[in-house]
């Protein structure tokens, strides 16, 4: 049976703006500023997996996030974990809540 291949998934992937403007032949746009954190937070990151859903892919990411402990009693105080949803990562989440 002829059935059509379907074409990878990397194939229809959209170039990202450094790989577009190397392509276009001209600077690649300035990476963002590094937030800057108050002292009292401490950057910290966790290698997570890329897909917990296929045993095959094995790549991995440094997900970052910030701890404060400043207030911490030690181990009979509760820990406060602040998830912000989905989107720019860390420095909006900060920028808008503030912690």
């Amino acid at each position: 049976v002829g059935l059509p291949r379907l074409a990878p998934a990397s194939a229809l992937r959209q170039p990202s703006a450094a790989q577009a403007a190397q392509a276009a032949g001209v600077s690649p746009p300035a990476s963002p500023a590094v937030p800057q954190f108050p002292p009292y937070y401490e950057t910290q990151y966790e290698e997570q997996m890329l897909d917990h859903f296929n045993g095959e892919n094995v790549g991995t990411f440094r997900q970052r996030y910030l701890v404060n402990d400043t207030w911490f009693g030690g181990r009979s105080s509760p820990i406060l974990f602040y998830c912000g949803a989905e989107g720019a990562g860390v420095p909006s989440i900060f920028e808008h809540s503030g912690y």
